[in-house]
């Protein structure tokens, strides 16, 4: 097989598949499996709507989605180099 033809395959694999998920782990999720969560948070938000205390639950939860648990994981990555420059940092006082 040519490796243009092999690239070009590679290039049309499903979401989900693994090559996907290991290069782009926010589309690890195949597309089935992303419209449930959607169904399951269709659901959720129904419950919720029609729950009498707002107060107790502000917002119904949601199914976590990879490109989230992705943010998440950037959003640590980036705390945790702050919190590193920041004890570092050489400070005077004042």
């Amino acid at each position: 097989m040519p490796t243009s033809e092999a690239i070009d395959l590679i290039a049309t694999l499903p979401d989900g598949s693994r090559y996907v998920t290991s290069r782009f782990p926010t589309r690890a999720w195949s597309e089935t499996r992303d419209l449930m969560a959607d169904v399951c948070d269709a659901i959720s938000f129904l419950t919720w709507a029609l729950a009498i205390d707002h107060d107790a639950m502000p917002e119904p939860p949601r199914v976590a989605r990879p490109a989230d648990m992705a943010r998440q994981a950037a959003d640590a990555r980036r705390h945790r180099k702050a919190r590193e420059v920041l004890e570092s940092a050489r400070r005077e006082e004042v």
